[in-house]
């Protein structure tokens, strides 16, 4: 089932718009000490509801600083949120609070997640939620679409639930236990009863349709479910989704519903989806949304602007997975070349990819922007049909003028706005850069020269050092800087791969043989730092890893789930592509003297006992891959030493 959702970027902004005011109304050098105890104290005496109101809502604003918000949980801060501050909690108190728990569940990830759920938000969430709903439902037709507080709760209650739903750790097994609560407790019900209320408030409707929208995204047998629900009639959603958001959220919906029945022809879905979302989304305009959403303004223009900025997230979310579902679902040929409808394939050239290139300079969209995008060149570098020489001309002055400037920008550790998004978009660039060399290669459009000018030896050093600093970082106890498994498995591979596919593209030459060098020693180093975070206890001739900590298999499991082992797959895969033939100009100056095969052979024996520690019952397609990838090395490495034998 594709998957449609991206976390978005437009809470941050507003969050990090209202902390920047904060903090310039404190006085000058105040420390994270000076507004963290006061605000906790505030918290613990206060038994006015309107005082503990405004606490909460400053404390939300003050965790969008990663210092204070680490500051406020060493003070216990979620404790005391659920079991002391929600004493005889108002519907505007529970609103606050969630949104607190959102921001630091968003933030902070698996760990406060799991230990909210422990804390038993599940219930406080559910209580508030049917208080809510019975306000709501009690209301008569002079109210519909009035943002009353009990409006606001139901929305907020609902995006917390995604919120943990999100929250998930290596294995999925906590967003299984909270999609598991959602079913029992048949939250879905109270959902699809209010979207057919007739008097709704407009928040609501739209939380409502967000909420069937994610679920979906989640579980194909949700979908399943919904499809056969009769109170969900697109007929009457339709007629009530007014805003521009609310009938992305119906697209989607659509899309998914499309998917199990296909009762349509995929090119018209298609076409007429496109279409659509082009309509909703293109005529926004996006930097005075911007500017109002940042601004310190009146809120129902916040508000409004926000709606109209997450439509943008959406729609480009659906644009990517509509490409992407164009591609799963064509016949390949036996050179696993498809052929795009004709009418679709000039929709793409001549409309998707300049569309979605007007949003690439908002640095908020970019990260969406980048799936689209890169769904759509591996798509048309999939495709039979030759593309327009214009095609090719805009891909390569993209490459050159926008990514590979974004790619090799390093900033210092410790100089950060937001880690974790700065390698989200590193991931980006590298994606990009990967499909753009494919298609580019394919052409002959760039000369060996451009290459190289392009991916220079320093430029490549210092992405490599950063790269090693990302995986070590993830390996040291309390890290201030660790990425979720699947951000470390897609930045390594794509980093792999991007490598791999420019060796390639310069093995023609023997006068680049540094960088086919640098390449091979960064996959060194790659694969024996990988291999002995995972199995400490070997020690290799070669001196690969340079920073070690404690050794904790729990910590290495929570920090990196199964990603280690798909890096070492894909980077022992790749010196059989860039060494695979011992004609090859740099294969002797490189492979044989810089006893290459000498290493590798090094890293037989560990990574053995790594493939041996897969759990095939738990991941039947990883074991596979690494037995593969074992049986592959050992051929590889006799028969690279019959080649210079």
């Amino acid at each position: 089932m594709a998957k449609i959702k991206q976390r978005s970027r437009i809470a941050k902004l507003r969050n990090k718009a209202a902390y920047q005011k904060k903090k310039g109304d404190e006085a000058e050098g105040a420390s994270s000490v000076d507004q963290v105890f006061p605000l906790i104290e505030r918290l613990q005496s206060s038994t006015d509801l309107h005082e503990r109101v405004i606490t909460v809502s400053t404390i939300s604003i003050l965790c969008n600083d990663t210092a204070l918000r680490k500051s406020f949980l060493k003070e216990k801060l979620v404790k005391l949120l659920l079991e002391e501050s929600l004493k005889g909690a108002d519907n505007q108190l529970f609103s606050q609070v969630f949104i607190l728990l959102k921001i630091l569940i968003e933030e902070e990830g698996y760990d406060i997640g799991a230990y909210v759920w422990r804390l038993n938000i599940w219930n406080i969430i559910l209580k508030a939620f049917e208080a809510a709903y019975t306000e709501i439902k009690s209301n008569d037709q002079s109210q519909i679409n009035q943002s009353t507080e009990a409006a606001q709760l139901m929305e907020i209650a609902l995006d917390l639930v995604l919120s943990l739903l999100d929250a998930d750790n290596a294995d999925n097994s906590f967003s299984g236990k909270v999609y598991s609560q959602i079913v029992e407790d048949n939250l879905t019900q109270h959902v699809t009863n209010l979207l057919n209320m007739d008097h709704a408030p407009a928040n609501v409707y739209r939380a409502g349709l967000g909420y069937l929208f994610n679920l979906c995204n989640y579980s194909a047998e949700f979908v399943k479910g919904l499809k056969k629900d009769e109170e969900v009639q697109f007929a009457i959603l339709e007629h009530k989704a007014t805003d521009e958001l609310s009938k992305l959220y119906l697209e989607g919906l659509k899309f998914h519903f499309f998917e199990i029945e296909r009762k349509q022809n995929i090119d018209q879905f298609l076409a007429n989806a496109y279409k659509y979302i082009l309509e909703i989304i293109t005529p926004i305009d996006v930097q005075g949304q911007l500017t109002a959403l940042g601004s310190s303004g009146s809120s129902i223009h916040s508000s409004e602007a926000r709606i109209q900025l997450l439509s943008i997230d959406v729609g480009l979310d659906l644009l990517a997975t509509l490409v992407e579902y164009n591609g799963t679902q064509a016949e390949l040929d036996e050179y696993e070349r498809i052929e795009v409808n004709p009418e679709l394939l000039e929709f793409y050239e001549d409309s998707l990819g300049k569309t979605v290139l007007e949003l690439w300079k908002f640095s908020n969209f970019q990260h969406r922007v980048s799936r689209v995008l890169n769904n759509l060149f591996w798509l048309m570098l999939t495709n039979k049909t030759p593309l327009n020489e214009v095609w090719y001309q805009s891909q390569a002055n993209f490459l050159r003028e926008e990514l590979v400037p974004k790619l090799f920008h390093i900033v210092e550790y410790g100089n950060f706005d937001d880690f974790e998004l700065f390698v989200e978009d590193k991931l980006d660039y590298l994606n990009l850069a990967w499909v753009l060399l494919k298609s580019q290669k394919s052409v002959g459009y760039f000369s060996l020269d451009d290459l190289i000018g392009l991916f220079s030896l320093p430029k490549l050093a210092s992405l490599y050092e950063f790269s090693m600093k990302l995986l070590i970082n993830n390996y040291k106890q309390d890290s201030e800087f660790l990425l979720s498994p699947y951000t470390i498995q897609q930045f390594f591979t794509s980093l792999v791969g991007i490598n791999t596919e420019l060796a390639l593209n310069i093995s023609s030459s023997n006068s680049y043989i540094d960088v086919i060098d640098i390449i091979s020693q960064f996959h060194i180093q790659l694969l024996g730092t990988s291999l002995m975070i995972l199995n400490p206890k070997v020690r290799f001739e070669s001196k690969v890893i340079t920073e070690q900590s404690n050794y904790s298999a729990k910590k290495v499991k929570d920090n990196f789930g199964t990603s280690l082992e798909t890096i070492c797959i894909e980077t022992i895969n790749s010196f059989f592509d860039i060494f695979s033939d011992a004609s090859f100009s740099y294969d002797q100056p490189i492979f044989v003297l810089k006893n290459v095969g000498l290493q590798l052979q090094d890293f037989l024996k560990s990574y053995r006992t790594v493939y041996k520690s897969i759990d095939k019952n738990k991941f039947n397609g990883l074991k596979i891959k690494s037995e593969e990838t074992l049986t592959n090395l050992e051929r590889f490495i006799q028969y690279k030493k019959s080649e210079s034998g």
